[in-house]
């Protein structure tokens, strides 16, 4: 993962293991760098999903916004809940589909 961390490797690596007692008998005791960077790649295509989810028409050029901020610290709140979900989900979904190999999870 890069220096400039935009996730709780703490708390991924606990919801992972909680994920690991509740839906697969505690299959997994540790969790592995890899698997932290898997998720942390998956949070970007999320994120990339977001930012191209409203395309402008074909032939029209953005109008430049002069870096001017359209949303609020109501709306930045929001969005902070709504992504945890999302990466919650997504460790999860991780875990379920991790093989029964060994006790650590893996990218």
């Amino acid at each position: 993962m890069n220096d400039a961390r935009l996730l709780n490797v703490s708390a991924i690596k606990a919801h992972a293991l909680r994920v690991s007692a509740e839906r697969r008998a505690g299959k997994f005791e540790r969790v592995g760098e890899s698997f932290l960077e898997q998720v942390e790649a998956d949070v970007d295509t999320v994120v990339r999903q977001l930012a191209n989810a409203c395309p402008l028409p074909d032939g029209f050029r953005p109008v430049a916004t002069d870096n001017v901020c359209f949303v609020t610290q109501h709306m930045d709140e929001k969005l902070a809940f709504a992504m945890s979900d999302v990466v919650a989900r997504i460790i999860q979904r991780r875990v379920h589909r991790h093989p029964s190999v060994g006790k650590t999870l893996q990218g």
